[in-house]
């Protein structure tokens, strides 16, 4: 719903052109970068789940982290470092194209990291990938007709949307419609 949401909508007063009028959907390519990046803004998980720190530890520098403590890797936090992701918190996908972002293992982890990791990620990642690219292929891209979108932390860990998201079968690739409410604070143009 995310990667759907960020396609067809965008935050309410981003001016200037729209950077996804240049994308062709229809391409693999750029599906993936679609999905890459629609994970990166509007991340499902939040953050890992809690590890308990088992002797104290540093980390990359950081002041000592004591044992007993719970440290959790956060992708809302991560995924905006301007060190590794430039303008972080705009929706790019083409970042992805151009090779501006190349981030490492603990930069990007839209499903966790380490052992770990969830386990439906690969069917996940797939159900996505393949999803967009029948909407994009059967040329009838959706048409957001919710444009105030909150979201809600679900379970503990998973962020979704707080309420329905209404959409339409457009006849191919409609204007994106303007978004209000709290996910436009997790991205904008």
């Amino acid at each position: 719903m995310w990667a759907i949401l960020a396609l067809t909508g965008r935050p309410a007063g981003a001016g200037g052109p729209d950077p996804l009028d240049e994308l062709d959907l229809t391409d693999d390519t750029v599906i993936d970068t679609v999905v890459k990046e629609s994970q990166r803004v509007l991340p499902s998980v939040a953050g890992s789940l809690p590890r308990r720190v088992q002797h104290d530890v540093e980390i990359a520098g950081s002041p000592p982290v004591p044992a007993g403590a719970l440290l959790v890797a956060s992708t809302v936090v991560e995924h905006r470092n301007p060190d590794v992701y430039a303008e972080p918190g705009a929706y790019r996908p083409q970042r992805w194209l151009d090779g501006s972002a190349q981030p490492g293992p603990y930069q990007f982890f839209p499903f966790g990291v380490g052992a770990r990791r969830c386990l439906g990620a690969a069917f996940a990642d797939l159900q996505l990938r393949v999803t967009l690219a029948v909407l994009a292929r059967a040329g009838r891209w959706p048409r957001l007709l919710t444009t105030r979108v909150d979201h809600r932390n679900k379970s503990g860990v998973n962020m979704a949307p707080a309420g329905r998201i209404m959409v339409e079968a457009g006849d191919g690739r409609a204007r994106r419609a303007p978004l209000t409410g709290a996910v436009t604070r997790l991205w904008r143009s």
